[in-house]
């Protein structure tokens, strides 16, 4: 094991050379509390509309590829998320869900329906008077499931959160760097014990190319390094579970003009591709 960490750590040093090897120019990186929901997606340009189709490709390269389902991303000018739509293989609206902001862009709550227009799911927000996000109630039809509980730093980046379940609360810790992006989070058990925590490491362009994630004891279970071209268009990320021995690859082709990929292909353990995404973009 020690020798696989040692091979991982070196692929990652080698992945974020690469990494940082763009095209020179002018580098703005923006802090996660500033960033639109565009951004936080890794959206490029004034994007208004993502949809996204699913395939599952069979090993037998002699049959076609099965549809699985579409999911419709609808973005506001400004960049925030104002609804999405899961249609099923026959084009069937499966769920949607409507996106509602107060008058400063903040997310005041959101509503999940079935087609029927049941209500499936909701979510709330509510703000502190520095209009710092403070805490989040999550429902299931008409059910409380969690409520979310934080605590902010003063430039709005929350470095504790409570969720509690009403049976047992669990705790995370949240740690930052100097340019406002997210390096390390802890989280804790019902009994206030570390049980896991993740970190995260940006190149300088402020993207993530490696996440790891360790059990308390410094114990590497998960991690997942991305790579990106030149002109920072993401082609590839590389995911492996060391617990149940998994690894998947995803590779990104086809960017348009904007530099947003529009093919991804899905593989697991140097097997023939098992699954295609394929996005289709409409801009402002």
């Amino acid at each position: 094991m020690v020798r696989k960490i040692q091979v991982i750590t070196t692929i990652l040093l080698c992945l974020l050379c690469l990494n940082c090897s763009r095209k020179n120019h002018e580098i703005t990186i923006i802090p996660d509390i500033q960033k639109n929901h565009r951004q936080s997606n890794g959206l490029k340009g004034e994007v208004k509309t993502v949809r996204s189709t699913t395939y599952h490709v069979y090993k037998d390269s002699t049959r076609a590829p099965v549809k699985l389902s579409i999911f419709i991303q609808n973005y506001s000018a400004d960049g925030y998320l104002i609804s999405t739509y899961l249609l099923n293989s026959d084009s069937d609206t499966v769920k949607e869900r409507q996106i509602h902001y107060c008058s400063d862009a903040k997310q005041d709550y959101w509503i999940e329906r079935s087609p029927v227009g049941q209500t499936l799911a909701r979510h709330e927000y509510e703000y502190d008077l520095s209009r710092y996000l403070v805490k989040e109630k999550i429902y299931e039809g008409d059910s409380l499931i969690c409520t979310m509980v934080y605590k902010n730093d003063g430039f709005g980046n929350p470095f504790e959160m409570w969720q509690n379940y009403g049976t047992f609360t669990l705790h995370n810790e949240m740690h930052y760097n100097a340019q406002g992006l997210l390096v390390r989070e802890n989280e804790y058990d019902p009994n206030g014990k570390l049980f896991k925590y993740i970190t995260i490491e940006h190149d300088n362009y402020g993207d993530e190319v490696n996440r790891r994630v360790f059990k308390s004891g410094d114990h590497l279970i998960e991690y997942m390094y991305t790579r990106y071209d030149a002109e920072g268009r993401l082609q590839t990320k590389v995911f492996e579970n060391l617990q149940v021995r998994t690894r998947e690859i995803y590779q990104y082709s086809q960017h348009d003009t904007q530099g947003n990929w529009q093919r991804e292909e899905r593989a697991f353990d140097g097997q023939p591709t098992r699954y295609i995404r394929e996005r289709e973009i409409i801009y402002y």
